[in-house]
């Protein structure tokens, strides 16, 4: 995505029925470019790479669509609320990514509970989860079917999600 009216204008003509947009914003125009995502009302996948503060500034209207989000903070802190009133928008997300600041299951959970019915895929990054974490995911999010973390959960915990209907993927 660019920053330019003129450039942006010119996508959306040229893309008027985009479904998957990937922003990267690393300047000062992260705002900017985060706004303009309401040019594309078809959006069902969003990944978005920036400082936090600048998700402040994603329109609710283009979140309401959304099936798979994505978001990589930019090496700061305090993301969990941010995204926690982006996400309330919308309870149709069916896959999540987040590469923020590391959570405890009980804080994903509250992150993410209004999905329970439609959540298949969950991936943290600095994620480590325990057996009884582990069931608690199971029984928040019956639909859950993928796990991805950075952090290899320990051998027991790998035999319940064997046993389980959940796969687990370690991720680099």
């Amino acid at each position: 995505v660019c920053s330019s009216d003129l450039l942006l204008m010119a996508f959306t003509r040229l893309f008027p029925n985009l479904t998957s947009l990937d922003i990267t914003c690393i300047n000062s125009d992260a705002v900017n470019i985060l706004q303009a995502v309401q040019s594309f009302p078809g959006l069902v996948e969003i990944s978005i790479t920036s400082n936090t503060a600048a998700l402040q500034f994603l329109p609710n209207e283009c979140i309401k669509n959304i099936k798979k989000f994505q978001f990589n903070a930019l090496g700061e802190p305090k993301a969990f609320e941010i995204i926690k009133s982006i996400l309330i928008q919308n309870s149709q997300i069916e896959e999540i990514s987040l590469n923020i600041e590391p959570l405890t299951v009980e804080e994903i959970i509250e992150l993410v509970i209004s999905f329970s019915g439609t959540l298949k895929s969950l991936t943290f990054h600095n994620f480590y989860f325990n057996l009884t974490e582990l069931e608690m995911l199971m029984t928040n999010f019956a639909c859950l079917r993928y796990l991805s973390s950075d952090v290899k959960p320990s051998g027991e915990v790998m035999k319940a999600l064997a046993s389980s209907q959940i796969s687990f993927a370690l991720i680099e």
